[in-house]
């Protein structure tokens, strides 16, 4: 199992931050990395350039993480990845990520073997995992 690197959004909880690192994951905090208030697509470059995952209450990331031209696809798709929790109460946040743990490290572990982004989309009651496989460059 590759250890993850996430990047709380400025609305994550420090209870998600903790599940994450409890799990030995690498977690870094978009206040303590960036300005605060920082739009969504610098917080995308960002996590882009530093390859890690945006962990996002906010289904904006799942927009701007859609929107990269094909071109650029190729080259920053494996990159960046996103979680998103959108529609998930804060206070049940960090208990859906811990009891998902098993199955975000491994379609994380699957995204990097496969050489895709890695895009798991995490509700109250369940979760998605994105195929981003169609837009790999042959």
């Amino acid at each position: 199992m590759a250890s993850l690197r996430v990047l709380l959004d400025q609305n994550m909880t420090l209870e998600v931050g903790e599940a994450f690192s409890s799990h030995g994951h690498d977690v870094l905090f978009v206040r303590e990395e960036l300005t605060e208030h920082e739009a969504d697509r610098v917080i995308w470059t960002t996590a882009t350039a530093r390859n890690v995952i945006v962990v996002s209450f906010d289904r904006d990331f799942r927009m701007i993480a859609n929107q990269i031209s094909f071109g650029q696809q190729g080259a920053l798709k494996r990159r960046a990845g996103l979680i998103s929790l959108s529609g998930v109460r804060a206070d049940v946040a960090a208990r859906r990520v811990t009891r998902l743990m098993p199955e975000i490290e491994f379609t994380h572990d699957r995204a990097v073997m496969r050489r895709v982004r890695f895009q798991m989309n995490i509700t109250a009651t369940s979760y998605t995992v994105v195929d981003n496989a169609a837009l790999r460059p042959e």
